[in-house]
C-alpha cells in the first residue's frame, strides 16, 4: 500500500522548502528540525557575512497555506495561542516566523521576539493572533534587511540573564529540544565567556544525545584553530578563550568521550568539512586517544566502520611521526580483522605507505 501524505503536509513541506532555499540563495544556514513537536521551532539560521559566519543564530517559526490571508487580503496571519506566546518569548534565542503562500509562491516575515517585546501584556491577555504586513516579503532580496534587523540581538543576547537562562536549558536532561536550543544561545551570544566552554565541553560527557553531540561537535571546531573554518573577522574567539577550550577538552575527554566522537565519523570520513575531519583534530587533544582508538578497536562489540576510522585515526597520526609504525599498523589491521569489510583497503593503505610515504586522508 502506498504512503499517503494529507495535503497540509505538503503545504508544510512546501513552505520549509521555500525557506530554506531562500537561505541557500544569499549563502546563509538553515537547519531544519525534524520531528518538532507542536509548539517547537522549525529551523535555525545562521547568518553570514561576506561568506563568513557571523556566530548569529535565531530560531524560525514556519508556517505555511493560503488560509493565512486576511479577509480583505492586505495582511498576513499568523493564528497562535498562549502557549506559543509564552514559549516564543521566554526562549533564549531571538525568534522569527515566516508565513509562506502557496497561491503567491511568496513568503513574509515578523520579528516575533520584538513583537511580543513592544506589548508583553497580549502574553497573558491576547489576542493570539499576529498580522504581518505584506511589505515584510521574505525573499533573497530582501534578505539584508532581515539580517540587518536582527542584528541587534548579538548584544542584548549577551547579558547575563540569557546566559543564565541558556545553562537552565542545558541542565535539563528530560529535553535534548531544550539542550539544542541552550548549545544554539550559548555559542552564537556568550562564545567569548570562559564559563561557556566549561559548560560545553563537560555536556559532551553524559550527552547521550546524537543530535546534541553533533551541535557540540560543531561548537568546538571553532576552537580547534585550523584553517578549514570561515570565520568573520570580528567574531574571532580571542586567544585565552581557544585556549581555555582546548584544555578543557583535554581535562574532561576520555575513553568514553572518544568512543563517542568516533560514532561520528560516517561515510564521508575525514575529508575536509565533514564532523570526521573535526572529530579527527578534537581527538588531538585527548592526551590516552592512542590507548584509547586501540581499545575500541579491540572490543568485540565495535562495529566494523568505527573499528575501521579508529585504525585510519591511529595511522594517520603514526604516520605524521613513525612512518614504520604507521605501516605495522596498517598491517596488523589487515592481519587481526581478516574477514573486515575494509581489509583490503588497509593492504591499500600499507603499500601507499610503502611506495609514497603518506596516505592524505583529510584531502
Amino acid at each position: 500500500m502506498s504512503i499517503k501524505w494529507s495535503e497540509t503536509k505538503k503545504t508544510e513541506i512546501q513552505g520549509l522548502n521555500y525557506v530554506q532555499g531562500v537561505v541557500n540563495d544569499v549563502g546563509c544556514i538553515f537547519n531544519k528540525v525534524d520531528g518538532t513537536n507542536d509548539i517547537g521551532l522549525d529551523g535555525y539560521i545562521e547568518f553570514t557575512h561576506e561568506n563568513s559566519p557571523t556566530g548569529l543564530c535565531v530560531g524560525i517559526q514556519v508556517k505555511a497555506g493560503n488560509s493565512h490571508i486576511s479577509a480583505n487580503g492586505n495582511t498576513i496571519t499568523i493564528k497562535a495561542d498562549r502557549n506559543h506566546f509564552e514559549y516564543w518569548y521566554n526562549h533564549i534565542l531571538p525568534v522569527i516566523a515566516v508565513v509562506y503562500i502557496p497561491q503567491e509562491e511568496k513568503a513574509y516575515w515578523i520579528d516575533i521576539t520584538q513583537y511580543l517585546s513592544n506589548d508583553e501584556d497580549i502574553i497573558e491577555t491576547g489576542p493570539y493572533s499576529i498580522k504581518i504586513d505584506r511589505s515584510n516579503v521574505f525573499s533573497a532580496d530582501n534578505f539584508k534587511l532581515v539580517h540587518y534587523q536582527l542584528r541587534k540581538y548579538l548584544s542584548s543576547y549577551g547579558e547575563d540573564k540569557f546566559f543564565g537562562r541558556a545553562l537552565k536549558f542545558l541542565a535539563d536532561l528530560d529535553n535534548p529540544e531544550k539542550r539544542y536550543d541552550a548549545v544554539r544561545s550559548l555559542f552564537s551570544f556568550h562564545r567569548d565567556k570562559l564559563e561557556t566552554w566549561h559548560y560545553l565541553v563537560s555536556s559532551f560527557c553524559f550527552e547521550d544525545d546524537v543530535k546534541m553531540q553533533v551541535a557540540l561537535i560543531y561548537a568546538y571546531r571553532h576552537v580547534l584553530l585550523h584553517g578549514d573554518i570561515w570565520w568573520h573577522p570580528g567574531n574571532v574567539i580571542d586567544s585565552m578563550t581557544t585556549d581555555k577550550a582546548n584544555r578543557l577538552i583535554s581535562k574532561y575527554f576520555g575513553f568514553n568521550e572518544v568512543s563517542k566522537l568516533m560514532d561520528h565519523i560516517d561515510e564521508g570520513g575525514m575529508s575536509r568539512g565533514t564532523v570526521g575531519f573535526d572529530v579527527n583534530l578534537i581527538l588531538r587533544l585527548v592526551p590516552g586517544r592512542i590507548e584509547f582508538l586501540k581499545k575500541i578497536i579491540l572490543d568485540p562489540e565495535t562495529s566494523d566502520d568505527k573499528r575501521f576510522w579508529s585504525g585510519i585515526c591511529l595511522i594517520n597520526e603514526f604516520q605524521e611521526n613513525d612512518h614504520q609504525r604507521a605501516i605495522y599498523f596498517a598491517e596488523s589491521m589487515q592481519n587481526n580483522f581478516p574477514n573486515s569489510i575494509h581489509a583490503d583497503r588497509f593492504t591499500d593503505i600499507k603499500n601507499t605507505l610503502i611506495d609514497f610515504q603518506y596516505v592524505d586522508f583529510c584531502g
